[in-house]
């Protein structure tokens, strides 16, 4: 972490990265990293089985946010599309774009989340999912690419 990314944490937030802490199959560590002039903000009540976190421009995770085993949440596509840039290893100009994820979001196991995307308030995103776009509130999604599955009634 450098000196200029910053970091929010919020009450109560539980970090599964043994093997032993979930049964559903976690196979590694939780891992979080903040680029330099990134930010990562996590609410409060938030449960975490072995994620991995990497901004490199603001991820923001809301409360009463649970996310199961093995997710990967990344607001950049690391490298370069120019198979030229790519080759010799041009890092200028990666795209990197914020993620949302609203309050009392549930983002089942093994799940991608990539840059741009916002999940609203009370939705679900299904097991195996790849997530790229706008997820509306109140709503499950699921696939690969991640589609509309049903609207959420029972919210108050």
């Amino acid at each position: 972490m450098s000196a200029s990314a910053k970091i929010s944490i919020g009450n109560n937030l539980i970090i599964n990265s043994s093997k032993y802490s979930n049964l559903a199959g976690l196979y590694k560590n939780t891992t979080m990293v903040v680029c330099s002039d990134a930010e990562l903000s996590i609410g409060n009540n938030c449960g975490f089985s072995g994620i991995s976190i990497y901004a490199t421009k603001s991820i923001k995770i809301g409360d009463n946010v649970k996310i199961g085993v093995n997710c990967m949440i990344w607001d950049s596509d690391f490298h370069q599309i120019n198979a030229y840039d790519r080759a010799n290893n041009v890092v200028q100009n990666i795209i990197s774009r914020e993620i949302r994820i609203g309050n009392n979001v549930w983002i089942a196991g093994n799940v991608i989340i990539l840059k741009g995307t916002q999940i609203g308030d009370n939705s679900v995103i299904a097991a195996g999912s790849v997530v790229s776009g706008r997820i509306p509130k109140n709503q499950v999604w699921g696939g690969n690419p991640a589609r509309f599955i049903y609207s959420i009634s029972n919210i108050n």
